[in-house]
């Protein structure tokens, strides 16, 4: 008996101060984003909604928000809160604390609930940096999740999206894009880190890669789409542009994706080539004259084959070819 009841105190300090607590993650996170905020106050004007829909005009002065300070970020104070840890469970209360940032997109939350009214169950959801993480343990010390999957990312994402009218100044950043639908509805996209979200679907806007000197970035527009949602025999087509630092100019042009049950095809062909950022007279005579320095990258295109296997995985074969065929404007 006297080592049964030694495991019982030992199991409650062990759940005490088990170093994998979401609660102490949590306020840890907020800690340092709080360190690095930006403290001074912004203002929603008539002015800087003129661009937004009538709707969301319409919305944010009947909520008062017009003319107002307004923090950079936000606690969002939950009177009630309840989860469900599979379909058909009855609903459990849930202890939620949630914070906001706005000038960079972030959003963390903790969760507390009661297991059979005795065993706690914590979890963190948060976005930031452009993707999602999920972490939860039951009894402070057993691990039951830790997912930073693809669709702990997409739920992470949208949920952001959904507190857009929430969170005020939200709706004014440039990573959140508005689109009227009528007198009454307006659609919202969220674009960040590349990502370009609509109707609860990525796809991506840009994509950038940084060598020892410039970064490089390749835009679509519009937004290259996300392959799970292609059905067969679908054709889409966008325009690209590749840049990196300004001196160097843009190399743009147009891709076409081709779908077919369970493979796409993807084309892209600078047609419109390259076009440098001329500073002296004397180079934009020898790019206007000798055009043939601004149209070599027409004469390659790059050609991708991709294909889905069994678990739903994508593998990509690619290669660039000389066509030698220079392309008209």
């Amino acid at each position: 008996m006297k080592r049964i009841s030694t495991y019982i105190t030992i199991i409650p300090l062990l759940m005490l101060f088990s170093c994998h607590s979401p609660k102490r993650v949590f306020f840890n996170e907020l800690a340092e984003l709080q360190s690095t905020v930006k403290t001074e106050s912004r203002q929603i004007t008539t002015e800087n909604i003129a661009h937004l829909p009538e709707p969301v005009r319409r919305y944010l002065h009947h909520c008062g928000f017009v003319d107002r300070p307004m923090a950079n970020n936000a606690e969002v104070i939950w009177a009630d809160s309840r989860i469900k840890m599979k379909p058909g469970q009855r609903w459990m209360r849930l202890k939620t604390l949630q914070h906001n940032f706005v000038e960079d997109p972030c959003r963390i939350a903790y969760m507390r609930a009661n297991m059979l009214g005795l065993i706690p169950f914590e979890g963190r959801d948060r976005y930031l940096n452009g993707g999602g993480h999920m972490f939860g343990t039951l009894g402070r010390m057993i691990k039951v999740f830790d997912a930073r999957d693809r669709e702990t990312f997409l739920g992470a994402a949208v949920v952001v999206l959904a507190e857009v009218l929430l969170i005020p100044l939200y709706s004014i950043q440039p990573y959140i894009h508005w689109e009227a639908v009528d007198d009454l509805t307006a659609k919202a996209r969220f674009i960040h880190n590349g990502i370009d979200w609509r109707n609860h679907l990525p796809s991506i806007s840009s994509i950038s890669a940084k060598n020892n000197i410039n970064l490089l970035t390749m835009s679509f527009r519009p937004s290259f789409p996300c392959l799970n949602t292609f059905t067969a025999n679908t054709r889409y087509r966008g325009r690209f542009m590749i840049s990196g630092h300004e001196s160097v100019g843009t190399i743009s042009g147009e891709y076409h994706i081709q779908s077919d049950h369970e493979s796409v095809t993807i084309r892209v062909v600078p047609s419109k080539g390259w076009k440098p950022k001329a500073t002296k007279f004397s180079t934009r005579f020898l790019f206007t004259v000798a055009r043939v320095f601004k149209k070599w990258p027409t004469t390659y295109q790059w050609d991708a084959d991709l294909q889905k296997d069994s678990e739903g995985v994508w593998y990509m074969q690619s290669k660039w070819i000389r066509t030698g065929r220079i392309l008209k404007d």
